[in-house]
């Protein structure tokens, strides 16, 4: 069990989360020298927690790092206490008398949270994607990208539920845990509305890690 500091608290969304705690599952990571994670403003105007991380070894390949470190978290810690962003940097900016200089730490740049952008394909998507966009934040959002990994939470999934409804689609937040990109969101439809125009998307869902999750929450794909 961890035991931090009350100077290590910060309260985001109503939980109360000991930075601490995170920084030392971080620093259980592979290749990681050192590591702080503080809570910012991001150019949406909403509060997240930030990861800043120094490693041993130069990073050939940021993104595979960031998910690298979001797979090994997610079995430490609970979603709320996920960092929503990770910035890479050389070393962590120190006040004269050595301590982390918190003020100094960059504002992310989430737009370096996505992945290669593919633009939606059916109206559902661009429904799915232009809610994500306004609520999060981001102007440019593609079908892989990843909800929760681009700051969404708790909150913005009931928001997006209520937005979804009012355009007469039904998903519940069980269901947006799960499938997290816009993609696996149209296949949880296909599967529902028999919908089979989308059909050559199912064999790539089904290598989705969260493909295992789906199928919990009692949602079949028909092959």
């Amino acid at each position: 069990m961890y035991l931090g500091r009350l100077d290590e608290q910060v309260k985001i969304r109503g939980f109360r989360i000991e930075t601490g705690e995170i920084e030392h599952a971080i620093a259980a990571v592979a290749n990681i020298k050192d590591c702080a994670v503080v809570m910012k403003t991001l150019p949406s105007k909403k509060d997240a927690l930030v990861a800043y991380v120094v490693t041993n070894d130069l990073v050939d390949d940021e993104f595979v790092l960031h998910d690298e470190l979001r797979l090994q978290l997610r079995q430490t810690l609970p979603e709320y206490m996920l960092p929503s962003a990770y910035v890479l940097m050389n070393q962590l900016p120190l006040t004269v008398n050595g301590k982390l200089n918190r003020k100094a730490l960059p504002i992310p740049d989430v737009s370096s949270q996505l992945q290669p952008y593919v633009a939606p394909r059916t109206k559902t998507e661009q429904i799915v994607c232009k809610i994500w966009q306004d609520l999060l934040g981001i102007e440019r959002i593609g079908i892989h990208d990843n909800f929760f990994e681009l700051g969404g939470h708790s909150l913005l999934v009931m928001q997006t539920i209520s937005r979804l409804q009012e355009q007469g689609i039904v998903l519940t937040p069980k269901q947006l845990f799960a499938a997290q990109t816009i993609e696996n969101i149209t296949l949880l439809l296909v599967a529902k509305n028999g919908d089979y125009s989308l059909l050559n998307i199912q064999q790539h869902f089904r290598d989705e890690p969260g493909a295992q999750q789906v199928a919990h929450n009692e949602v079949e794909v028909i092959l």
